[in-house]
């Protein structure tokens, strides 16, 4: 069984608010994990950490070699007004390519609860 995701010690704030104290996570192949609290304990600073867009102040994480990340933030500043929900998430294109497998996209956005007219949505 090989390992996605290891993490050892990780430390993690903002100035001298700590979101993140002495983390220890090993993840393997086959196994699933969800992140649950509430709102400011970490759970957006660690998947952000896990992506590679911030770092933690100690500590060491790794993300296994064969892992191929796919992250969809919270935020929606990157979000083209005039599209709709399809254009937003296929990139306007017929099929997507998830995992080395093409996928048609209208079933791809579907799996979001995006079904019919409401992929046309802007």
């Amino acid at each position: 069984m090989s390992t996605l995701l290891r993490i050892e010690n990780l430390s993690a704030g903002y100035g001298d608010a700590v979101v993140l104290n002495d983390i220890h996570l090993t993840l393997d192949q086959g196994q699933t994990l969800a992140l649950l609290g509430r709102n400011g304990v970490g759970k957006t600073t660690l998947f952000k950490m896990i992506v590679g867009q911030e770092k933690p102040d100690s500590g060491e994480l790794k993300v296994g070699t064969t892992v191929e990340l796919g992250y969809v933030d919270q935020n929606r500043d990157a979000l083209k007004p005039e599209n709709s929900v399809y254009q937003e998430i296929s990139g306007g294109h017929d099929t997507i390519e998830m995992g080395g497998k093409k996928m048609n996209a209208r079933s791809f956005v579907a799996r979001f609860n995006f079904m019919g007219t409401d992929q046309q949505k802007l």
